[in-house]
This record gives C-alpha cells, sequence and structure tokens, in this order.
C-alpha cells in the first residue's frame, strides 16, 4: 500500500458518494415506476369512463359532427342548443368522479365539445397524443398545472393526467376522440411520499451497511498499514544491509569494513591495546575465474569467506573488501605474535583443496598484515600499510603472510609508479621483443624461436617481465599489448626469412585475455596479412589452464586458428592442469615439456621417467615436443636419448633481441660448444 493512501478515508469518500448516488437512482426509479403505473391504471379507467359516455351520449353528438351543416366555423358550436344538454348528461355521469374535463374531436382534430366552452371550434390537430389516438392507439400524459378550468370551476396547483380514448363505430373504426382530464393531485402527492419514504429507508439501509463495513475496513486499514510500514521496514533493513553487505558472501563490505576499522581504532586509542589488520587476497584467482567460469568463482569466493570465518574469531570480523581480496580487523591482539598465529590458521586451512562443482581446487592465499599504532594511526594508513604488506607476500612466492615494514612502503609507491608507467608504455613505443631460438635436435639447427616480450624503461631499464606482465593481465592491456606482439614478431620472422633464413618459425605466447577475446582469429589473419609471414611460420603457444575455461568454444577457436595454417603449442605441459583430453580433441602440434622437469631430469629419477612419458606420448600421438630450459650438456644428451624434438634454453642462448639474433643462429649452426656459446654470448 502507498504511503499516504488511506483506505478508510478512500471508502468513507466512495461509499457516501455511492449511498447518495444509488439513493437517487433508486428514489427516481420508484418514482418512474409509480408514476408509470398510475397513468396506466387512469389511462385504462378513462377509457372505460369514455366508452361508457360514448355508449350512452355519442347520438347526442351526431349533429355536432355533421360538418356539411356546420360549414369551417366551428365556433358555431358554442351556441349549438344540444351543448347544454350534452353538459347536463356530462355532468350527471362525471358526478362523484375525479374527471374535471372532458372534451371530444372529430376525425379532423378539431374540439367539437368541451366542457370548458371555449375550447369549443379550437383545432388541435397538432397533437401528439390526438394523433396515437385518431390512429386507433390511447395515449396519456401527465402534467401539473398552477390553475385549471375544471367542470366546477377553477383550480390551482393539481396533477392531472389527461388520456386520449379512440371511439371505435360498428365497423371497428375510429369515429371521434374522447380527452379526459383527470385529477391524480393526491396520487401522486402520496407517490411522492411512499417514494421519499423508500428514499430513506434504502438510505438508512445502506448507511447501516456503510458503518458495518467501515468498522471493517478500519480494522482491515490498519492491518495493511502496519503491514506496508513493516514491508517498509524491511526493505529499508534490506536497502541498509546491502549498502553495507556484499551480496555474494553477506559478509560486510568496503564501506562497511572502513567502519568498523575506524571504531575500532577509536576503541584501541581509549584501551591502548593493540590491533591489527589483516588483508587476504586469493592467489590467481583469476586463472580459476577464467578457466572454470564466474559461477565456479563465486562458488570458490563464497567458500573462501566461510573458511576465514572460521579461521578467526573472539574480537575479529571478517569482510569482502572487493574481488577475491578479504580483509579481517583482529582488535585486543597480545602481540604480533598473535596476529601471525591466525594469519597461519588461514594458510593451513585453505591447505585442504575445495570441492567445486564436482572437482578438487586448491585455492591459496597472500595474507598482509599491519598493526596499529605502529603501522598506522588511522584507518587510510592502517589499510595501505596492509596492503603494500599483501602485494610483498604475492611478489615473493603467494601462500605466505607477511607483516608491514617500512621498507613495504616504498615498494608499493614503485608499483603505482611502474603500473602507471606501464600505461604508457605501449604508445610511446617502450616494448621490444627478444627472441630465443629453438634447435632441432635430430640436425642442429635453428628450427625456430620464441617471441618474449621485455619492456624497456626510459628510466629503470629492462624490467623484469615478472613484474610488469602480471601487471598487463590485471589492468586488462594484455590484450593491445598482445597483438602488437603477434604484428611485431610475424613482421621481424618475415624480414629474417627474405633475408636468408627462410626456415624459421615464430612461436608467440597468447594470454587468457587473447583467447577470450573474439578477434583473436582476425587478429592472427591481419598480422600475416600485413607482414607477409606464411601461416606455416608462426606457432602460436597457450597454457593449458587456458583450455580449462570452456572444452567448447576452445576447440571451436582452436579449429578456427588451425584453419589459417598456423601452428598450436601447449606450453607448461605436465603442470597444473595436464588432461589427455587436451591431446585427443584439440589440434595440438606440440608439446613444451616444463622447466621444472627439464631442471632435474639428469638427477632426478621421477623427472626423467615424466619427461619420458610426455615424449612418448607425444611421438605415438604424431606431436612434437620440445623441452624449455635446457642448461647443460647432460641434459641435452638425456633429452636427445629419449627422443625429444627440439631444445630451447640458456645452453644454446639467452633471449636476444632482434639485431643480435642471427649472430647467435649462425653461431649454433656452426656447431659451437657450451663454452663458446657463454663466451660469444658474453660479447653480444
Amino acid at each position: 500500500m502507498k504511503a499516504g493512501f488511506s483506505l478508510t478515508r478512500a471508502f468513507s469518500v466512495t461509499s457516501l458518494l455511492g449511498i447518495v448516488a444509488i439513493a437517487a437512482v433508486l428514489g427516481l426509479f420508484y418514482r418512474w415506476v409509480s408514476v408509470e403505473n398510475l397513468k396506466s391504471h387512469v389511462t385504462r379507467a378513462n377509457s372505460e369512463l369514455a366508452q361508457a359516455l360514448a355508449n350512452t351520449l355519442w347520438g347526442n353528438f351526431a349533429g355536432l359532427l355533421d360538418h356539411e351543416k356546420l360549414g369551417d366555423d366551428l365556433s358555431i358550436l358554442v351556441d349549438s342548443p344540444l351543448v347544454p344538454h350534452i353538459d347536463a348528461e356530462v355532468r350527471a355521469k362525471l358526478h362523484g368522479l375525479s374527471v374535471l374535463k372532458v372534451k371530444i374531436y372529430d376525425l379532423h382534430g378539431h374540439t367539437i365539445y368541451s366542457t370548458e366552452h371555449s375550447q369549443i371550434g379550437d383545432d388541435k390537430s397538432h397533437s401528439k397524443g390526438l394523433r396515437v389516438a385518431l390512429s386507433g392507439g390511447s395515449s396519456d400524459k401527465l402534467m401539473f398545472r398552477e390553475s385549471f378550468n375544471g367542470i366546477d370551476g377553477p383550480l390551482a396547483e393539481r396533477h392531472l393526467i389527461a388520456s386520449y380514448v379512440p371511439i371505435f363505430n360498428d365497423a371497428d373504426e375510429v369515429e371521434g376522440v374522447f380527452e379526459i382530464y383527470t385529477d391524480v393531485t393526491d396520487l401522486v402527492e402520496s407517490t411522492n411520499r411512499t417514494a421519499i419514504q423508500v428514499l430513506v429507508v434504502v438510505t438508512l439501509l445502506m448507511l447501516g451497511l456503510y458503518f458495518y463495513l467501515l468498522v471493517t475496513i478500519r480494522r482491515a486499514d490498519r492491518v495493511l498499514r502496519a503491514h506496508g510500514q513493516r514491508e517498509r521496514d524491511e526493505r529499508e533493513q534490506r536497502i541498509r544491509y546491502l549498502a553495507m553487505h556484499d551480496v555474494l558472501t553477506g559478509l560486510p563490505n568496503r564501506s562497511q569494513f572502513n567502519t568498523m576499522l575506524n571504531r575500532a581504532v577509536g576503541r584501541a586509542e581509549r584501551s591502548g591495546n593493540m590491533l591489527g589488520v589483516m588483508l587476504i587476497g586469493l592467489d590467481r584467482f583469476k586463472v580459476i575465474n577464467d578457466s572454470l567460469g564466474h559461477e565456479a568463482g563465486d562458488k570458490v569466493l563464497t567458500e573462501a569467506a566461510e573458511w576465514i570465518g572460521r579461521c578467526v574469531h573472539g574480537g575479529a570480523t571478517v569482510s569482502r573488501i572487493g574481488g577475491d581480496e578479504f580483509g579481517v580487523v583482529m582488535e585486543n591482539l597480545f602481540s604480533h605474535e598473535e596476529a601471525g598465529m591466525w594469519a597461519k590458521q588461514v594458510l593451513e586451512h585453505f591447505a585442504e583443496p575445495m570441492a567445486v562443482d564436482g572437482r578438487e581446487v586448491v585455492v591459496s592465499p597472500s595474507i598482509g598484515i599491519s598493526l596499529w599504532p605502529n603501522d598506522g594511526q588511522d584507518t587510510k594508513q592502517l589499510m595501505n600499510s596492509a596492503a603494500a604488506a599483501l602485494h610483498r607476500a604475492k611478489d615473493t612466492g603467494r601462500n605466505r603472510y607477511v607483516f608491514y615494514t617500512d621498507d613495504l612502503n616504498s615498494r608499493a609507491l614503485e608499483r603505482l609508479e611502474l603500473e602507471m608507467d606501464l600505461r604508457k608504455a605501449l604508445e610511446q613505443g617502450e616494448f621490444v621483443l627478444f627472441y630465443q631460438p629453438r634447435v632441432d635436435v635430430a640436425n642442429g639447427r635453428v628450427a625456430g624461436m620464441e617471441a618474449l616480450l621485455r619492456w624497456n624503461h626510459p628510466q629503470r631499464g629492462m624490467v623484469a617481465p615478472g613484474r610488469f606482465i602480471p601487471m598487463l593481465e590485471e589492468s586488462g592491456l594484455i590484450v593491445p599489448v598482445g597483438e602488437w606482439v603477434l604484428r611485431e614478431a610475424c613482421r621481424q620472422c618475415q624480414a629474417w626469412r627474405e633475408a636468408g633464413y627462410a626456415g624459421l618459425r615464430v612461436s608467440v605466447n597468447l594470454s587468457l585475455g587473447q583467447f577470450r577475446d573474439g578477434d583473436l582469429p582476425e587478429s592472427v589473419a591481419t598480422a600475416l596479412s600485413e607482414s607477409g609471414l606464411p601461416a606455416a611460420n608462426l606457432e602460436l603457444e597457450l597454457t593449458e589452464s587456458t583450455l580449462a575455461e570452456d572444452t567448447s568454444s576452445a576447440g571451436q577457436l582452436l579449429r578456427k586458428l588451425k584453419a589459417k595454417g598456423v601452428s598450436i603449442s601447449l606450453d607448461d605441459f605436465g603442470t597444473g592442469y595436464s588432461s589427455l583430453s587436451y591431446l585427443m580433441h584439440y589440434p595440438i602440434d606440440r608439446l613444451k615439456i616444463d622447466r621444472s622437469f627439464v631442471r632435474d631430469i639428469v638427477s632426478n629419477h621421477e623427472h626423467e621417467a615424466l619427461t619420458k612419458a610426455i615424449v612418448l606420448m607425444g611421438n605415438s600421438l604424431d606431436i612434437g615436443v620440445v623441452a624449455e630450459g635446457v642448461e647443460q650438456r647432460e641434459q641435452l644428451e638425456m633429452l636427445a636419448a629419449l627422443g625429444c624434438d627440439e631444445i630451447q634454453g640458456f645452453y644454446y642462448s639467452r633471449p636476444q633481441p632482434a639485431n643480435k639474433f642471427l649472430s647467435v643462429v649462425a653461431g649454433i649452426e656452426e656447431g659451437w660448444v657450451e663454452g663458446e656459446t657463454e663466451e660469444l654470448q658474453a660479447t653480444l
């Protein structure tokens, strides 16, 4: 029910108006019915009276109807000797009746007789009622006269009914018309009184019903108002709740967290007890969200919220700060070790896998901790300090907790500046590509190279890929930067082909953002077209986590890319989401064994066995196998013995800028030994 609307008031107004309207209509209807009945009754009586007069007196009127004797001047009928005689007869017949006047008309509508002699000779042919009677019907009319000349003299304020009654001869033909005026004043007044009585009774009954319903409506109105108020209160509470809580997890949101932290700081200032802020970020949540879908990502967030809530208790409140970050306010701490103990509990709890849509997912948290009063005097400082510690935890390997230190603040500022510079790097041409050769094990020739992105910062120099590539992915810049890498790598490879190295094949890494972008096939086609590079000389690398996103859409996209003639390689194979289904259902041309297996292949029998299994599987499926991270001759020899097709790593060359790459290619193909390679690279 709308605010301000009163059911009682609306009912009262509409009901009273309805009562007045119904009573008026009912009264008018009753009076109309009564009058019609009265007219019908009086007309019947007048018809009978007219017939009686005609039966006894009509012969006396015969002379009055003889127009041939009278001529056109009917006024002479007034002086006819028949008139007094007829008057006497009519008066005698009407004695004691309520008839006040009698008139007789001929077939032409002329008044040949009237108890009011002055009307004899009048032409009434225009009268509607007379015309009806002349045609054989009867008609009547109720009228009110303030003065009227009746048989017995003048009368005042009378209700009359004038009835036109046809007189038929033996041949059933109309031979004249009687007009009889009957006084119905008493009957009309009685009808009016009865109508008023009916109106009063009906009104009283309806008023009784009205007051009964009014009591009921008032009760209903109070119930509805109370219900409406409850709904408004609940709606307002819901709005306030949504304004202060996260819809997905039900935890307090950032706004409410800041409010709670501000109050906690006030209490800490009064009590002097230590206060801690713990920011928890889920590691690689974007990969989980992108690969398993947003619905699964929401389930992970919900489960993580419950786990964190179970790990902290007694004086701690948990909030969802936003995205994959959660905040915890820890009050009344005895020492920083207690905050560390709570952080350990969170890490230990998250060591167990989560069950999401029938699969187990391991989610690790990174935790940053700041303490009042050492790390900040207010909410903003404490949050900034905890955020800096959280970034440090992620940068140093994730799945750990880090306390804030003064050094972290400078690191956080440096990261912020780096992010701002990164947004301008593409348009200012600060990105460059380095190339690392891939050597064919069978003939020792360079089969191709992997294009690797580098950032040549104007002040900082070369920025390590591990520092800026995650920033590209988080900001969404990875898509336009990836398109630039694709175009530049194709252009450079075609330039080397034209310089005499026609067999070179360039490998370009695809990010998850590019893979999800619907324009990827068009971007590949554009890069090939603009550069003139044959599609067979382009290889696109993607990771297994990218394929885990959506098997149907991933398969369709890979088939579109393969239709353009490019090669597809699966990077970091053997880690993460390794599945034979990728190799069975997707058009994969090469597998790249992850460097973590190659590094220990000589000393670790398990890594040797796993690498051998990958090579055998690739050979049986006619899929090429590339080993990354080869740094020692022993690794090269073992991989060659296992049947690996191509080698990539520092043993042959580190990634090189474009202007030095061909020199390295020439040296490799001339058969440099490891020491010679290192000596040459020292001069490059």
